[in-house]
């Protein structure tokens, strides 16, 4: 759905059927039929404003969310599970929405009203079983989120492809964290399948990373061969790469790895941790030059770094002030501060950036903008209470929506400008150690009057792993990256001069 336009396209079929029969309901689902569903919303409204049952709630939030208003629906959708929770609908839509946003603020109520009402957990819908447990898991009741998990089978009885991936990925992500993680690469392949489309990319990369903290590195790079360039998850699935593949002892496909991962395209991805990867690889090999280089390239990367990030702090105080200039960066305001260096600004905007919840809370700035300059198209401003104050518990959902994402995202900002500072000494510090041991072996060979004796490489028979080698001396293609193996020499071998 475009941004920029209200789509006005549901049926009947979408809409829930009261119980009993109401005077005004044949004139609403004419309306519906009629593909009018904003004068539905609207008629409805004014038909329930007085006292709104559980199924008219279910009514308006469908109806909300065909007219691209999902957050606003959601209020609805918490009203819809708490005034009954035993319609099953009510709570199914509200755990599908809580997890496509994220927005878990009317879990513990609806919860609550089903545990008063007798519902057993084993009754929940699976999206709602999955939501309730993300938000125990994240209030510390470790115990509590544990004992409602879903079984990765049950994901099947989520209709909608969004919504499905979306559980899917919270339940794998509770799965791993509570100490499962073979349910949670079931959970992950019951959702993705065959499927390599981007909507995948994320469930890909999970899957990859857990496969890689099992011990299984074959796995892991099977996952990423699925992950499409298209997808926001590849770039950090590039370096997983590299990893499993090291683990594997295939060098030349980790160098091929950081081979794209240093390519120009990417220049401006914060990825210090590669360069030591490359020189312990290279180190493998014994190409101890060669290693060397990549340690001196890791130093002058990343030299100003942290004294980018702490410009950043001092220039963006205000909690707010520091969400809209990364989001402002990403969108191509990509001023530097005075006295910072150009690419370690870069370097530093893009660790912010990829921090998943900084991505989310994006996502929701937007919809909030979306559903806050539209919303008169559908309800437009009226005179009668009892619609003015429907008006304002919708607005009052948006304005809360707002201020958590900010809040969300600056605490993210503030944990991963503590981390950049981590992760670069990190970096530094295991360079420092494979310098030592790089020295070491080159010293050892001038003391003992020795040269590498290189092992032939078979390079027809690497090109035909499907990858190509490319130097970057010179052009280079964008859509080349992510195609590159190393195709270089195992010189561990000595001769005498």
């Amino acid at each position: 759905m475009k941004k920029n336009q209200i789509v006005l396209g549901v049926t009947s079929a979408f809409l829930s059927l009261s119980l009993s029969a109401q005077p005004w309901r044949g004139n609403f689902d004419r309306l519906v039929r009629d593909g009018k569903p904003a004068n539905a919303l609207q008629y409805l409204w004014l038909q329930t404003a007085r006292g709104t049952r559980a199924e008219e709630h279910v009514d308006r939030a469908l109806l909300l969310e065909s007219l691209g208003f999902p957050l606003t629906a959601l209020r609805e959708w918490g009203d819809a599970a708490t005034s009954n929770p035993r319609l099953s609908r009510g709570l199914d839509g509200l755990g599908q929405a809580a997890l496509k946003w994220d927005r878990l603020g009317s879990i513990n109520a609806a919860a609550k009203a089903a545990a008063d009402a007798g519902v057993a957990v084993a009754q929940w819908p699976t999206s709602f079983r999955i939501a309730v447990a993300l938000n125990a898991y994240r209030g510390g009741s470790l115990n509590l989120a544990n004992s409602i998990l879903p079984g990765s089978r049950d994901l099947g009885s989520i209709r909608s492809p969004e919504a499905r991936r979306a559980a899917a990925l919270h339940l794998a992500n509770l799965q791993w964290a509570l100490g499962k993680p073979n349910e949670a690469v079931q959970s992950i392949e019951a959702v993705t399948g065959n499927d390599t489309s981007a909507e995948t990319g994320l469930l890909r990369l999970q899957a990859s990373r857990v496969y890689y903290d099992l011990g299984q590195m074959g796995s892991s790079l099977e996952q990423l061969v699925r992950l499409p360039r298209n997808s926001g998850s590849w770039y950090p699935g590039v370096l997983v790469g590299a990893w499993a593949a090291y683990r594997l002892k295939d060098y030349n496909l980790a160098l091929g790895q950081l081979l794209t991962l240093h390519s120009p395209y990417l220049n401006d991805k914060f990825a210090p941790e590669s360069y030591v990867l490359e020189a312990s690889t290279l180190f493998q090999l014994c190409q101890y030059n060669s290693a060397q280089k990549s340690l001196a390239r890791l130093k002058e990367k990343y030299a100003k770094v942290i004294s980018a990030a702490q410009a950043f702090a001092r220039g963006n105080g205000n909690s707010t002030a520091r969400v809209s200039a990364v989001l402002n960066y990403a969108r191509g305001q990509r001023d530097t501060p005075l006295g910072v260096d150009t690419q370690a600004y870069a370097l530093v905007m893009d660790a912010l950036l990829q921090e998943d919840v900084l991505e989310r809370a994006d996502r929701m700035l937007l919809q909030v903008n979306f559903e806050t300059e539209n919303f008169g198209k559908i309800f437009p401003d009226s005179r009668q209470p009892l619609l003015s104050g429907l008006r304002a518990r919708y607005q009052a959902e948006l304005n809360y929506a707002r201020i958590e994402s900010y809040k969300d995202g600056v605490r993210a900002i503030n944990r991963r400008l503590r981390t950049i500072r981590d992760d670069v000494q990190t970096a530094f510090e295991n360079a420092a150690l494979v310098e030592v041991e790089v020295s070491t072996r080159i010293r050892d060979r001038l003391i003992d009057n020795k040269i590498p004796n290189a092992v032939a490489v078979d390079f027809e028979a690497d090109v035909r792993k499907g990858y190509e080698f490319w130097p970057f001396e010179g052009e280079f293609w964008r859509d080349e990256a992510g195609s590159y193996a190393f195709a270089t020499s195992n010189v561990c071998g000595e001769q005498s001069l």
